[in-house]
């Protein structure tokens, strides 16, 4: 099962600054994924778009099957929820 699945996000600011461009990525359950960048890259913006902490300017992001450009919060539960889970391992 895919636990995170990113295709085409793109985030551009209100100022016009573009943060994203169809960045496009999947995480497999149980996988364990490094997100490098230098600084201004993009990803703690790609993260609040998969938390659904902020509304993507194109493109979809899903968490656990849950899309994340809807009911924002719900994707960060189900990324807690599983946080919680592995840790008790």
């Amino acid at each position: 099962m895919r636990a995170v699945v990113a295709e085409n996000l793109t985030k551009i600011y209100a100022s016009g600054k573009q943060a994203l461009e169809d960045v496009c990525f999947s995480i497999d359950e149980g996988e364990i994924f490094g997100f490098l960048g230098p600084n201004g890259a993009g990803k703690t913006t790609a993260v609040k778009l998969l938390n659904g902490m902020l509304t993507p300017s194109a493109g979809t992001g899903q968490v656990f099957g849950l899309d994340s450009s809807r009911g924002a919060g719900k994707s960060a539960h189900a990324v807690r929820r599983c946080h919680r889970a592995r840790a008790d391992v």
